[in-house]
């Protein structure tokens, strides 16, 4: 199953190419590096450059080229004016958490009374659910509603029909793959649906409820609404925008780099109090956010609450309008994200002793058991990655005609996951998701035809026949060159990083290792010091999962490094180190 990671080299530009991108550093102010890495990726007129590198909101494209824009705003134009109860109903996740936040801030900031509901994972589950809304409906009492989902609701028919006969007028924003009849909804906006117009097709959940919040003002602008005040400043919610767009790994290009570079502007202004306590908590205030300080520091943080099973606290906390309650809400936050921790831990060592037991030659890791369903996500994520092949971890749950198993899968490059479970969908109650990430709900007693049919799905796949996978090295250079204050800044027009524009990846031919000592709870880690460019002061980083390497490389003696530089702060102080990705000893 497992393919071979090979490294490519890209080509140097020829010697006319070359005189351009000098021409153009000098005319920008940027290291011809930086220019060399954009036109090797595809970016090489000066225009493209400076709306790459200085992306500017006023370029983003009309909300109303979406479709069912038009639809959306007019039913909460009409809503506004007449004061009717608006619902907004989230998804627990990160994207889906501040999506909502979006939405409850910007209604809210118009005077109306805005209701919201994100699901309980460990009990309701995904989405909309038909129980919740009849609850919520009796609650809001006779007269006309609007239900707004966000990040959910694309597939949900059964839900939807039901929202209608409650009296809700439903408008969807989705971002997953919509199935073929849509549902029946007063407007849908989800920029994958057949004949939707809008340019860019991979928005977040957090960035389609953003374009609504874009339309529904602009509307309200042309209909003359703000007479006695002025339009709301919609830059100020971009802190949301960002870190919902980055958490759910959507590329970050086109509208997505627009929307998350403007977001981080606001980020580091941490005025919204519940971010400047989620920062805080994180370690990041005051310091220049990138993607990866919200990957690894907020995003997690939120997740965390969804996954416990207590998503109102994220919420609250995003949209807390003081800072003491926020600072409450960031240390209740903490101690959740604390608590799946200790929960994944605990899961993710059972599920290891059950995969070594029955992994083989298998396809795919799939396994079941009583695990905590919250973490069940994250487990499967580290077995794919582990075992470099697909995992799916089900979790036993009692359903409404007997035990059922809610899954949750994971995949690796070149296997689309949810193309594999819809060749199998005889054997599931329902699923969703894409290509890397899906979940799923399967009869115990349909589990094993399921874990069969899935095996030939994946099969199917790997038959065909694919080249090792590959990772580019986009320069070779020295890191002592590298290293530089002026290079280190420049690299940093780049972001931010993810899919569509992944961090630079550099090679030095022939470094010396001065230090080597492998780290982590089994050692997985390699730390490393190689020799620096400041008078011989080390410069210090970090190997993820190259631990094996300790007792295999020496010190003292050249090798060839594949790395990227890396920003690590401690204790306040932010220094440059090197993330090592490949070591090997120099021919």
């Amino acid at each position: 199953m497992a393919e071979s990671l090979q490294w490519k080299g890209l080509a140097l530009p020829d010697q006319e190419v070359s005189k351009t991108l000098e021409r153009l550093s000098q005319e920008l102010n940027i290291d011809s590096l930086i220019l060399q890495i954009l036109h090797q990726r595809g970016i090489k007129e000066h225009a493209e450059i400076l709306d790459f590198l200085d992306p500017k909101l006023a370029a983003l494209p009309d909300p109303f080229l979406m479709s069912g824009m038009e639809q959306a705003v007019q039913i909460l134009s009409q809503g506004l004016i007449h004061n009717e109860q608006v619902l907004v109903w989230g998804d627990y996740d990160a994207d889906g958490v501040t999506g909502t936040a979006v939405l409850v801030d910007f209604l809210t900031g118009h005077g109306w009374q805005v209701r919201h509901h994100i699901p309980n994972r460990l009990c309701e589950g995904y989405g909309l659910n038909c129980h919740k809304l009849t609850e919520l409906a009796q609650s809001m009492g006779p007269g006309n509603k609007i239900l707004l989902t966000v990040d959910n609701g694309i597939a949900a028919h059964v839900e939807v029909e039901k929202a209608n006969e409650l009296g809700f007028q439903v408008i969807v924003t989705d971002h997953h793959q919509p199935p073929a009849t849509p549902v029946a909804a007063g407007a849908i906006l989800n920029p994958k649906q057949k004949h939707c117009s809008f340019p860019d097709k991979n928005l977040a959940g957090v960035g389609v409820a953003f374009y609504l919040v874009m339309g529904l003002r602009s509307h309200l602008i042309r209909s003359e609404f703000y007479q006695e005040q002025s339009p709301p400043n919609l830059k100020a919610i971009l802190d949301l925008v960002a870190i919902g767009t980055v958490a759910d790994m959507v590329p970050l290009v086109g509208v997505n780099r627009t929307l998350v570079k403007a977001g981080f502007e606001i980020l580091r202004q941490a005025e919204r109090p519940g971010v400047r306590a989620l920062l805080e908590k994180a370690g990041l205030l005051e310091t220049r956010i990138n993607g990866e300080d919200i990957s690894f520091g907020l995003a997690p943080r939120i997740n965390a609450a969804g996954r416990m099973g207590q998503p109102l606290v994220a919420l609250s906390l995003l949209l807390a309008d003081n800072s003491a309650k926020a600072r409450l809400l960031a240390m209740k936050l903490e101690d959740l994200n604390g608590l799946r921790r200790e929960v994944g831990d605990q899961v993710q060592a059972e599920a290891l002793n059950m995969c070594h037991a029955q992994i083989q030659d298998q396809p795919l890791v799939v396994i079941h058991g009583k695990f905590h369903l919250g973490v069940i996500g994250i487990v499967a994520s580290k077995l794919a990655e582990q075992f470099n092949r697909p995992a799916i971890i089900f979790s036993e749950q009692k359903g409404v005609t007997g035990q059922v198993l809610v899954g949750s899968g994971r995949s690796i490059p070149g296997i689309d996951l949810h193309q594999a479970l819809s060749e199998c969908h005889t054997w599931m109650e329902r699923f969703g998701g894409h290509s890397m990430a899906a979940g799923m709900t399967v009869a115990l007693n349909d589990y094993d035809g399921f874990c069969k049919a899935m095996g030939e799905a994946i099969n199917r796949q790997s038959a065909i026949d694919a080249p090792a996978q590959t990772m580019t090295i986009d320069a070779e250079i020295m890191t002592k060159e590298l290293f530089t204050e002026k290079l280190l800044l420049d690299l940093q027009l780049l972001e931010p990083h993810g899919e569509g524009n992944p961090q630079p990846i550099f090679r030095d031919p022939g470094i010396m290792i001065r230090e080597i000592r492998a780290v982590g709870s089994n050692k997985e880690h390699l730390q490393i010091a190689v020799d620096g460019c400041n008078g011989g002061k080390l410069l210090r980083g970090i190997g993820f999962r190259l631990g094996n390497q300790s007792t295999e490389l020496c010190i003292d003696e050249p090798v060839s490094l594949i790395y990227t530089p890396t920003r690590n702060r401690f204790r306040g102080q932010e220094s440059w180190e090197i993330r090592a990705i490949d070591i090997s000893q120099s021919l």
